[in-house]
C-alpha cells in the first residue's frame, strides 16, 4: 500500500510519500521525505507484540534548525539513525550527525563539524553514551548525555578546545576541561573544571 501525505510543519511545507508491505507479524513501513527535508526512513512493526516498534532507520539530509526554529543557529545537517528494540521494547542503536556548515554562535551557525553517539531509549528517558562531538579548530567533545521529562543533563571531556572557534568575541585557545551542565524546569546549573 502507498500514499502521500502533504501539509505544514510548524508553518512550512511538508510533503512525505509512504509505503507499506509485508504481514501484520513483519510490516515494513518506509517513509520518504519529497518536501521540507530530504531523506528517508524505515520502520519494521509487529502489531502483535507487546512494543510494536522493532526497529527504526532515519537518514535526513539539508537539515537546517534555524529553517523550522527561527532562533536556532543554522547548520547544514546530515542525520543518520539505526535503532532496534531489546525485549523491553527499549530502542537503541548508532546516531550520526555530520554538519556541512559548521560556525560560530555570534554568526548565527552551529559549532559543531560532527557528532557520534549510541542512543538508547527507554520509557521515560534518553541517553546518548560513547558521545564524541567534534568541533570547529580541532576541539573533541567525549562524554554522555540524558534527558527525561523536563530534566537534561550533560557530562563531558573538552580536548583542545578553541573558544574563538564557538564565538568571535573570545580569544583562541586550546582548553582541555571537563564540562557539566543541568537542567530542570527549575533552574540551571553548569560547570567548568580546566584541567
Amino acid at each position: 500500500a502507498t500514499a502521500r501525505i502533504a501539509g505544514q510543519l510548524a508553518e512550512r511545507p511538508l510533503a512525505l510519500s509512504l509505503r507499506a508491505d509485508g504481514p501484520l507479524n513483519a510490516l515494513q513501513l518506509g517513509l520518504q521525505a519529497e518536501q521540507g527535508w530530504t531523506g528517508q526512513a524505515a520502520l519494521t512493526l509487529d502489531a502483535f507484540a507487546p512494543h510494536p516498534l522493532q526497529a527504526a532507520r532515519l537518514a535526513l539530509d539539508h537539515v537546517d534548525p534555524a529553517a523550522w526554529q527561527g532562533d536556532a543557529p543554522s547548520a547544514q545537517l546530515r542525520i543518520d539513525l539505526d535503532l532496534r528494540a531489546d525485549a523491553e521494547g527499549h530502542l537503541s542503536g548508532p546516531l550520526a550527525l555530520l554538519n556541512r556548515q559548521p560556525g560560530r554562535l555570534d554568526q548565527q551557525r552551529l559549532p559543531l563539524t560532527q557528532l557520534k553517539a549510541r542512543l538508547r531509549q527507554t520509557a521515560h528517558q534518553l541517553h546518548l553514551t560513547d558521545l564524541r562531538a567534534a568541533l570547529p579548530g580541532g576541539g573533541e567533545l567525549i562524554g554522555d548525555a540524558q534527558w527525561q521529562a523536563d530534566q537534561a543533563e550533560l557530562n563531558v571531556r573538552a580536548t583542545r578546545l578553541d573558544l574563538a572557534q564557538l564565538h568571535g568575541s573570545l580569544r583562541s585557545t586550546a582548553l582541555a576541561a571537563l564540562i557539566s551542565a543541568k537542567r530542570t524546569a527549575a533552574e540551571q546549573h553548569f560547570q567548568i573544571a580546566l584541567s
